[in-house]
């Protein structure tokens, strides 16, 4: 056998990996192998020379499965393709080793099979033309652009004060250049049409007060609330209360159905528009009360909000 393919150990055939891709059998293998060298290859991107590729970085690429993960590992280990010099055996559970440049050649593959073939064409090119034109590639793939911003972002953390003024300075140019167009159009300012104002209906109103009516006017928190058809059941949804929206409520109702109602269980049965009394919000998820950004916020449930009658209870739990 062709030592590419594999060689005897202690009497026993081992299959190197280009011979594992013709046995039907070993495809989990080949894909946990080529997953670990994915990872591999984004870890040399990002962390170079430092890089480093784990018996955990393995196993997570077997999801979990123990015996696939030391496979996987003695392959990657006893034939070392682009990994360097690191410590320990395919059986120990802190093994690592070193990624190398070599690795780049993944950057061309999207599966196992493409990689053998791309590394094929690397190490036995048909002609000089075709081995050429991959030494090509790999001298391009070094992802220089991600080594440029890398060298980029590092000038800029070291120098960030240097970095802060640039910017700050750019921004100021802007300022001023704005000013001045501004300066020099100002004798127009007589005849330009008065800006258009936006009429009632065109305006956000979610954080104006409802008008006067019959409930308790209550405030939706800084996350606002969702609102539901039936607290008991959730599975009709209306439209969300606003951040910091006023909306008037009818009474509360004890449907601890979610837990995040917890610990009072309350929710408020909406009457403004455009619930109109047929959907229900979080008591919790209103100030009750509370002032924002005075802690602690100590109101769940505004308990001067009246019980909802057994009927709105059971009308409710209809829905």
């Amino acid at each position: 056998m062709p030592g590419v393919l594999g060689h005897v150990e202690l009497q026993r055939l081992v299959l190197h990996v280009r011979a594992l891709r013709y046995v039907p059998a070993a495809a989990p293998l080949l894909a946990v192998w080529f997953a670990s060298l994915r990872k591999a290859h984004s870890d040399w991107l990002e962390h170079g020379e430092e890089a480093r590729l784990t018996r955990h970085d393995v196993l997570r690429a077997a999801s979990g499965d123990e015996e696939l993960a030391l496979q996987a590992s003695s392959v990657l280990l006893k034939e070392r393709w682009g990994l360097g010099g690191g410590h320990g055996l395919p059986e120990d559970r802190d093994w690592w080793a070193e990624i190398i440049s070599e690795i780049r050649l993944v950057r061309d593959a999207d599966s196992a099979g493409e990689l053998l073939d791309v590394r094929d064409q690397r190490e036995y090119p048909s002609s000089e033309t075709g081995g050429a034109e991959v030494d090509q590639q790999v001298e391009q793939a070094p992802s220089e652009r991600i080594l440029f911003w890398r060298r980029l972002w590092n000038w800029a953390v070291e120098h960030y004060i240097g970095a802060v003024l640039a910017g700050l300075t750019v921004l100021l140019i802007v300022a001023l250049i704005g000013l001045l167009v501004s300066s020099l159009s100002g004798d127009d300012d007589t005849t330009r049409e008065p800006s258009t104002v936006e009429s009632p209906e065109s305006t956000n109103s979610d954080h104006t007060a409802p008008p006067p009516g019959p409930g308790i006017l209550e405030e939706a928190g800084e996350a606002g609330a969702r609102t539901y058809r039936d607290p008991f059941d959730l599975s009709q949804t209306g439209r969300s209360v606003s951040p910091f929206q006023q909306v008037r409520v009818e009474c509360r109702l004890h449907a601890p159905t979610l837990s995040s109602v917890t610990p009072d269980g309350y929710w408020y049965l909406l009457l403004s528009p455009p619930w109109n009394g047929n959907y229900y919000a979080p008591a919790n998820s209103f100030w009750n009360g509370d002032i924002p950004g005075q802690m602690p916020y100590t109101h769940n449930t505004d308990f001067d909000v009246p019980k909802c009658s057994q009927a709105s209870g059971q009308q409710a739990e209809r829905r």
